[in-house]
């Protein structure tokens, strides 16, 4: 799994967490794959849009016909670029349980180091850390490189302060953008994403159910995870809601 210069790739001890409904699942399961969002489906319209003031400062710094083609250019990224989400905690996070757990949602939890194993190197898969900045702020205007260079994927790994609950870390699939001969770049075919092998058994730490699923349920996962030949995978039931004992 790849680093890049745009954005600080955590620690391989850093432990992460995907929380994700029964379907999501199961997809991953038959499929062995990781599914990556592209950025223009999300319901934040503000993935993958450089902050006001770095938008401020290509205006200011370029001239204005360079400045209108860094910025339209930028666009891409919105369709190009696709993401799979993990949240950066040593613990489980109560939001993040209450957003997608529900009653039949589950955790996976996992290292960065299990990230990188589980993924094939020439499947060009970037690993980041999301950045929780204001995006008015002109003092936080972040260094656009050569502006000839079109891979301007710092606003991939930048998020408003709103979101920084989310402690999010970014694997990151970028189809670079292919031009015709009159100069027109056309949208990949992956509106509905792009999914990516991974081996299960490298990265599947363990796995929590959801602190409100109930009990009957418990057996039925476990017995999901033995019928794909993961039976080693440890399956626990969250307890974040469990009342005190003496």
């Amino acid at each position: 799994m790849f680093e890049h210069s745009d954005f600080a790739a955590p620690p391989d001890d850093t432990v992460v967490w995907r929380y994700v409904g029964l379907p999501t699942l199961l997809a991953m399961l038959s499929k062995r794959t990781l599914h990556f969002t592209r950025l223009d489906t999300y319901k934040d319209k503000w993935e993958g849009v450089w902050p006001d003031a770095n938008r401020k400062q290509i205006l200011e710094c370029n001239p204005p016909d360079l400045a209108e083609w860094i910025l339209k250019h930028s666009e891409l990224l919105r369709t190009h670029a696709h993401v799979n989400c993990w949240h950066k905690n040593t613990d489980q996070s109560a939001a993040l349980w209450e957003q997608y757990g529900q009653s039949t949602g589950l955790a996976i939890k996992t290292t960065v180091l299990a990230l990188r194993e589980s993924i094939r190197p020439r499947d060009g898969v970037f690993i980041g850390t999301v950045e929780y900045v204001d995006y008015q702020a002109i003092e936080q205007a972040f260094h656009v490189r050569d502006p000839l260079k079109q891979e301007y994927l710092k606003p991939v790994f930048l998020k408003r302060k709103s979101f920084a609950h989310e402690n999010e870390v970014r694997l990151l699939k970028w189809f670079s953008p292919k031009a015709n001969a009159n100069g027109e770049v056309a949208e990949p075919d992956t509106k509905c994403g792009c999914d990516i092998d991974v081996d299960l058994e490298r990265l599947i730490g363990a796995v929590y159910l959801s602190p409100t699923t109930d009990r009957w349920l418990f057996p039925h996962v476990k017995r999901l995870f033995e019928v794909f030949g993961l039976e080693g995978v440890e399956i626990l039931r969250s307890k974040l809601y469990d009342p005190h004992t003496y």
